[in-house]
């Protein structure tokens, strides 16, 4: 399964919550947030992986 993410940012000071949209082949691009905490590999193990590439940029948290 492939799926499109965009505009990862972090939402708390530990860095352990990213939003991100995800692009939904019925309903568009939908928000998400993604927990590094879940030990769920199956969905959150995409999103995971597309976190964790060298060249993706997640925009720092701000208060």
């Amino acid at each position: 399964m492939k799926i499109e993410i965009k505009k990862p940012k972090f939402t708390n000071k530990k860095e352990t919550q990213v939003d991100v949209e995800l692009n939904h082949p019925e309903f568009g691009w939908i928000p998400y947030t993604f927990h590094y905490e879940t030990k769920d590999e199956s969905f959150d193990g995409l999103v995971r992986e597309y976190l964790n590439k060298k060249d993706t940029l997640i925009e720092a948290f701000k208060e």
